[in-house]
């Protein structure tokens, strides 16, 4: 074992990296930071600190684990942190299962840790028996492709170098290096929906079945993520296609009859793919389905804007931040990019200098907000005439306006306010599309 994750660090992370290492006295974790404090003093790791949480679930038991493992940091001369974590409030208060709330806490203080103190990587414990109960309960939710292979040796900063052994051969290695190790309580309840595949599930199914099922799945999760690892390259392919996709600052864009052009399969991971840009994981299965639908004219999930616009698909994020408008920069208005610019005849629209009072800036209107377009003697309501010029009422909510201390100057797709009207000797400021 120890001859393994010599290997797969040397290969894979590179030799002198500093390892945070999640310890809960368990074997796993155990057997883990003893191997890792085994090639730091042969001089193949730099650093180590072993963290510890203390859930505050069971009680003096989780008083106990806290003790165990800073006691044996101690007496191996590991550095050691532990944390306490309030997970029932934490997860009634953001509606989170127990397991979930438990997970994101603990992942929230490993990467603020790894930032702060300047490691390079999370170590964490997990071995072949985990990856096939994580397998699953991927498949039991009705995962796709990546959920049989969501627990990988090495993601982004995060390493599991026993993933390639069972839970067997870990109990061996603690015995053979006479290591005694914390057994946590509520792993043997079937409380929770992991403890039941492990405790329940699987038995069963190799009673039944009179074969061992941990390896033919583990061998399904390794094929499973080289079919990822393919699918990922082909959409990162489609998503740098210029004739497909438009991406800025603000904005990704989909020219919709090209995506109709290719594979369905490859148009849902394109669709994914982006949404992943902008929230960093998926929605539930429900809302991807209405995600999905490309017949769907408008769909907003967190702060992500999902709509159709002529031949354009355009995800967005919701957000308007007030900006003070300089001249000559181009502005994106979410339905337009326009730039304001003195001098010369080179836009669309005109406005009076002389009329603007104030800065000009880009800001949400408020529902107080009137607008006095051309052609009409009084003012009217900003939803009004984004209505009368065919703007979709989905949308209008989240489109800014350009004005100035005391009235609204510009309307996307609508045009200037008749305020700002040019009069003889006026200095002129152009705004136009970009």
């Amino acid at each position: 074992m120890l001859n393994n994750v010599r290997n797969f660090i040397f290969e894979n992370l590179g030799l002198g990296k500093k390892f945070i290492v999640g310890f809960s006295g368990g074997a796993d974790s155990l057997a883990l930071l003893h191997i890792l404090k085994s090639l730091k003093d042969e001089g193949l790791v730099a650093d180590i600190l072993a963290i510890h949480f203390n859930h505050n679930l069971r009680g003096f038991e989780s008083d106990g684990d806290e003790e165990f493992c800073k006691n044996f940091c101690k007496a191996n001369n590991i550095r050691f942190e532990s944390y306490s974590l309030n997970v029932d409030e934490f997860a009634n208060s953001h509606g989170f299962h127990t397991e979930e709330a438990a997970r994101k806490l603990r992942s929230s203080k490993l990467n603020e840790v790894l930032t702060k103190e300047g490691f390079d990587f999370i170590a964490l414990g997990h071995h072949k028996g985990d990856l096939v109960e994580t397998t699953l309960f991927n498949i039991f939710r009705g995962s796709g492709i990546a959920g049989l292979c969501s627990l990988r040796k090495l993601r982004g900063n995060i390493v599991r170098p026993l993933l390639d052994f069972s839970k067997e051969e870990i109990l061996e290695y603690c015995q053979s290096k006479n290591l005694k190790f914390r057994t946590d309580s509520s792993n043997l309840s079937n409380d929770y929906s992991r403890n039941k595949i492990r405790n329940i599930i699987i038995p069963v199914i190799e009673k039944e079945l009179e074969r061992n099922i941990i390896n033919p799945v583990y061998r399904l999760s390794s094929l499973a993520y080289e079919q990822e690892s393919f699918i990922k390259r082909e959409v990162l392919k489609l998503f740098n296609r210029d004739d497909l996709v438009s991406k800025d600052e603000t904005s990704i864009i989909i020219v919709r009859n090209r995506l109709l052009e290719i594979d369905p399969f490859l148009q849902n991971e394109l669709i994914k793919f982006i949404i992943r840009r902008y929230l960093g994981n998926l929605p539930s299965m429900l809302h991807m389905e209405k995600i999905l639908d490309l017949e769907t004219e408008f769909y907003k999930f967190q702060n992500l804007l999902i709509f159709k616009l002529d031949d354009r698909i355009i995800f967005k994020k919701d957000e308007i931040i007030e900006t003070f408008l300089e001249f000559d920069k181009v502005y994106d208005l979410f339905l337009e990019k326009v730039k304001f610019s003195e001098g010369s005849d080179n836009g669309k629209f005109k406005v009076s200098k002389n009329s603007i009072r104030g800065k000009l800036r880009i800001t949400k209107f408020t529902p107080d907000d009137v607008f006095h377009p051309y052609g009409k003697k009084g003012a009217v309501s900003v939803k009004r005439i984004m209505g009368e010029k065919k703007i979709a009422s989905v949308l209008r909510d989240y489109i800014p306006v350009v004005r100035d201390d005391e009235k609204i100057v510009y309307i996307p797709s609508v045009g200037t306010d008749r305020r700002t009207a040019v009069k003889d000797g006026d200095d002129v400021v152009w705004v136009g599309n970009v």
